[in-house]
């Protein structure tokens, strides 16, 4: 995937990074469009189409280890096409998966 991501979000969630993944599949499973194109152990790449125009954004996440029991994940978004919102701005995606991932148990 072209481009370096820089994340400039961070949620952290109090669950094992074990199961960041499993936490952050279920978080997106709960927002309209959004899918997991790739899950790996340090992170996943979350995208979300929304209509028929190509107007698509993707987001990298990235896993860190805190403690035992708490996980750090770092959200970059890697590209907006069709958006005009400057990347400072959090998109619907951006917001809605940083509020699932807070309120996660």
């Amino acid at each position: 995937m072209p481009g370096q991501a820089s994340f400039s979000r961070v949620v952290v969630v109090p669950r094992p990074i074990d199961d960041a993944g499993r936490v952050v599949r279920t978080c997106v499973d709960g927002i309209q469009g959004a899918s997991v194109l790739e899950m790996r152990p340090d992170g996943a790449l979350i995208v979300r189409r929304t209509g028929l125009i190509a107007r698509s954004e993707a987001l990298t996440l990235k896993f860190s280890k805190i403690d035992e029991a708490t996980t750090k994940i770092e959200l970059a978004t890697r590209r907006r096409m069709g958006m005009r919102a400057p990347d400072d701005v959090p998109s619907e995606l951006e917001r809605k998966l940083m509020s699932a991932l807070t309120e996660a148990k």
